[in-house]
């Protein structure tokens, strides 16, 4: 979720319905070419991401300690993911759709 305009929770859903369609071949935008595990890898990483959002935001947590907090955690748990500068961005996406 590079764009500041993406839906992190759009991203989810569709994921999802890509997901049961159970290609054998996806072509990412970003990465390797892989099967399912791709779609599925991306999605876990998206609610992951959602709920500790929504988790630290219901504490009280502002946006920049959410970053700071959230962030190592990510790069901690997604060691070989492709584009960490990224992470920042999908924070922020679902801090602000966080209620």
């Amino acid at each position: 979720m590079a764009d500041s305009d993406s839906s992190g929770t759009n991203w989810i859903e569709i994921l999802g319905r890509l997901e049961k369609l159970h290609p054998a071949i996806v072509v990412p935008g970003h990465g390797e070419v892989g099967d399912v595990g791709v779609i599925s890898a991306m999605r876990e990483y998206l609610v992951f991401v959602r709920d500790r959002v929504q988790q630290m935001k219901s504490q009280g947590d502002i946006v920049t300690d959410v970053e700071k907090k959230l962030e190592p955690e990510v790069l901690a748990k997604y060691k070989d993911w492709d584009n960490p500068n990224w992470i920042k961005n999908a924070i922020d996406n679902f801090y602000n759709s966080a209620k």
